[in-house]
């Protein structure tokens, strides 16, 4: 033990054994500091969640909203239009567009009663307008058919969901305020699916919380046999908590990813209590000094697990490669859990465990080997007797699944990873049933004189050609559509008629400057892989503009087509940026590449088993498990890190390799498994989730971690001992 580490060992053992109550008070003021930065948490779910804010088209878009307001909601009448028009119902629906008009954080209402004012409604005008929305497109959208009318509720841009949902709740009960004989009336859109979803998303995360508790209760009392088995789990509810609050104080905001973290790092801090409590239990039984053993526990079990929490974090910020920000954040939020969990077991948990010790052994005396002991030996044993067919039976289990790797399916359709039953999905899709897409598409104009009649030729052009070129378009519009003729072509008067269009009309899609225009383009659904595709179709086109003319793709759907492509993309390198990481780290504790590659070998097999499995089981990769396979390194290496720890803790004693590995598998393989279920456990209840997204996440986790058990306390021991027994140089453990 160097002197350095002697000096830190005994003030840690002091701190610890004497200053339980220093330490108490210590917690109590951080968990203060914690409760203030919870206040200030938020949830967001902003582009800037998406997409870098400093990306090119999240401007783009910014500049977009700015001018020409955010995301639609959809009020669908359902009657003849005889009904829906009749006198009685026509003075209601005016009534109701114009009080829509007036609500907080809308920017503009477009529907038949809208127009109709405009011509004063007469009942000439009434059967002008029905009859002309059969022929004019600019008017299918309003009455897509003889038994429907649609009135468009523009949001004001760049709001949030959190800002979004006050409005739609607003626009609902206004609607409800104003019934139509004999008319229904549905409201829906992107906004008031997006709000809905934020609450029931919150509302799951809740109950998946609180279920994880309960599993890991379950686990402990099954598989760790200790006195104060539970003490792990309170404090590593704290230790959540201490994560909330930084993430508070700094900023970080709460996302639909970062929300699934919560039981990943209650499982991790149940695991770091799992080794510190195990470690001390087995020296309070050999030694029989309290103070003796957890000197001696301290000694062996904070470095192991220092470098084990090293790791995991190495992979955790691996996830800072993404272009997605919200999964940088992810990174972030696993990084800090990690370290203060890591900081609660070691302080806090282990003074708990002094204090509360009051038992008597006799030195040298033991329970006896428990039946999880003796099975875990034997498989080892049998393992260590067996390399090559383990190996090879591994090796192509691993190369299997990486050629299948490719094929494994990507879900990237936004409403495929929602509850399928959720009124609001299911209200939307009554909605495009009848008219065909919700989604918008956009493409910023900007130049000095939009209204040019060149210009508007270039716009209705590229609209035209867009529509023929992409089935997946149900309806666009543009300056220049609005003021086409039932013939396709524009007026020769273009730019006058442009400016006697209604005002609601035209700025919609031409600022008041004549400076910036919309080309919007209304699509079928479709996965976000597949809308990206079509934004960059529609992006590539776009240099045919005229001279003095910049345009760009923008609109929230752009920006979440951009986002999900980035992370099925990412996903490899940030796989491989997390296992680099992990050896770097190795490296940098061990300096020597034999002994820093063997804990990662193990683990980067069952990306390869992983990848079999989902390709076999049919599980799809989503934004979730897209980035699974950093945090599947980041905490696998932890239990192959344990296990070699108390290896070379043995091979120090003087013991061969093949029983040295034997008995380390036999002391710590129990708290491995039972640390390895509780992090298992927190995966397994995201099973019960109410959204498939989380749910296909939980399900590869937990397969992934249970491979992980199995890699490190099957596939790992044969590996040392082969490599220990022929080069035992690169496996010497230097001095730390």
């Amino acid at each position: 033990m160097s002197g350095a580490w002697t000096r830190l060992h005994g003030a840690l053992t002091e701190l610890v054994t004497r200053r339980t109550v220093h330490l108490l008070v210590i917690g109590v003021f951080v968990t203060g500091l914690a409760a203030a930065g919870l206040s200030r948490l938020q949830m967001r779910t902003g582009d800037d969640t998406l997409i870098s804010s400093s990306s090119k088209i999240y401007q783009t878009n910014q500049r977009y909203q700015r001018e020409f307001g955010g995301e639609n909601v959809l009020i669908l009448l359902t009657g003849d239009h005889s009904d829906i028009l009749s006198p009685g119902n026509l003075e209601s629906l005016q009534s109701m567009e114009r009080g829509l008009q007036e609500l907080p954080g809308v920017r503009s209402v477009t529907g038949p009663g809208t127009l109709l004012a405009l011509a004063n409604g007469s009942p000439e005008a009434v059967n002008a307008l029905a009859e002309a929305s059969k022929t004019d497109g600019r008017l299918a959208l309003l009455f897509p058919d003889s038994r429907h009318a649609l009135v468009v509720v523009r949001l004001e841009g760049n709001l949030t969901v959190e800002e979004q949902g006050p409005a739609v709740h607003a626009v609902e009960g206004l609607v409800r305020s104003h019934p139509l004989a004999g008319v229904d009336a549905t409201v829906s859109g992107t906004p008031a699916l997006g709000s809905a979803i934020k609450d029931s998303m919150v509302q799951d995360m809740r109950r998946i919380v609180v279920l994880a508790v309960v599993l890991m209760t379950a686990v402990l009392f099954l598989v760790f046999r200790a006195r104060w088995r539970l003490l792990s789990l309170p404090l590593a509810l704290i230790g959540v908590v201490w994560t909330l609050g930084v993430m508070g104080l700094v900023g970080m905001p709460l996302s639909v990813v970062t929300m699934a973290g919560l039981p990943i790092l209650i499982g991790l801090g149940v695991d770091y209590g799992v080794q510190f409590h195990n470690r001390f239990e087995e020296e309070i039984r050999r030694q029989g000094s309290r103070q003796e053993a957890m000197a001696i526990a301290l000694n062996h079990i904070a470095p192991a697990v220092g470098v084990a929490v090293l790791c995991t974090t190495a992979g955790f910020v691996a996830l800072l490669l993404s272009a997605v920000p919200m999964v940088r954040d992810f990174g972030i939020q696993l990084a800090i859990g990690v370290i203060l969990l890591y900081g609660l077991a070691l302080f806090l948990l282990s003074s708990l465990l002094f204090r509360t010790e009051r038992r008597v052994f006799n030195r040298g005396t033991g329970g006896g080997s428990p039946r999880l002991d003796r099975v875990l030996r034997w498989a080892a044993r049998t393992a260590i007797s067996h390399p090559v067919p383990i190996l090879l039976l591994a090796l192509t289990a691993a190369g299997t699944g990486l050629y299948f790797d490719g094929r494994i399916k990507v879900e990237t359709d936004i409403e495929r990873l929602m509850p399928q039953d959720n009124p609001a999905l299911r209200d939307l899709r009554s909605v495009r049933d009848v008219i065909g897409g919700t989604s918008a598409v956009n493409v910023l104009v900007e130049g000095d004189d939009l209204s040019n009649p060149l210009v508007l030729g270039w716009m209705l052009s590229y609209e035209q050609q867009q529509r023929a070129r992409h089935p997946e378009i149900v309806w666009s519009t543009s300056p220049a559509s609005l003021i086409s003729g039932p013939d396709g072509q524009l007026p020769e008067n273009a730019r006058e008629a442009l400016a006697e269009l209604p005002a609601s009309s035209r700025s919609s899609a031409l600022s008041d400057s004549g400076r910036m225009a919309s080309i919007s383009f209304i699509v079928r659904p479709m996965p976000a892989t597949a809308l990206d595709r079509l934004v960059r179709s529609l992006t590539a086109d776009l240099r045919d503009a005229p001279p003095g003319v910049s345009v760009a793709p923008a609109g929230r759907y752009a920006v979440l087509a951009r986002s999900m492509s980035s992370l099925t993309q990412d996903r490899g390198l940030v796989t491989l940026a997390a296992l680099a990481a992990v050896v770097a780290g190795l490296l940098l504790v061990y300096r020597s590449l034999l002994r820093a590659a063997a804990p990662v070998l193990p683990i980067l097999l069952v990306v390869g088993w992983s990848s079999a499995l989902m390709y076999s089981m049919g599980i799809t990769l989503n934004p979730l498990t897209a980035v699974l396979g950093s945090l599947i390194i980041g905490i696998g290496v932890e239990f192959t890190v344990l296990l070699m720890e108390r290896y070379s803790e043995e091979r120090r004693l003087g013991k061969e390799p093949a029983a040295a590995m034997e008995f380390a598998v036999g002391r710590i393989g129990p708290a491995i498994t039972a640390s390895g279920l509780t992090v298992l456990a927190g995966f397994a209840a995201l099973l019960l989730s109410d959204f498939p997204m989380l749910r296909d996440f939980g399900m590869v986790a937990v397969i992934d971690l249970f491979l992980s058990l199995v890699s490190t306390l099957v596939v790992l021991p044969p590996i040392v001992v082969w490599v220990d027994s022929r080069a035992p140089a690169s496996m010497a453990v230097v001095d730390r």
